[in-house]
């Protein structure tokens, strides 16, 4: 597994995905689910980025740059925690 490979395809299908949802909300008009969505999307592709890097680097065996991905996921949980409180 190519962990920069996959990294890309990850970003790549978060950001058409994204944009399509919100073309598609645009097109709906007003404010409404797909709108929402396509905005959710795009906002958590570079989340869903680090986990699929933590998955790669913990299969390549990569301790010390898997526990620096580790420690940017729990950042970013606990941020995400407090910010739900």
């Amino acid at each position: 597994m190519n962990t920069d490979k996959s990294i890309a395809w990850t970003l790549r299908i978060g950001i058409v995905a994204g944009i399509i949802l919100i073309i598609i909300g645009e097109i709906m008009g007003e404010w409404n689910d797909a709108l929402w969505l396509g905005i959710l999307v795009l906002i958590m592709s570079p989340l869903l980025g680090i986990v699929v890097a933590f998955a790669g680097l913990l299969i390549e065996k990569d301790w010390f740059w898997a526990s620096v991905t580790a420690i940017l996921l729990t950042v970013v949980g606990a941020g995400l925690i407090l910010a739900l409180i």
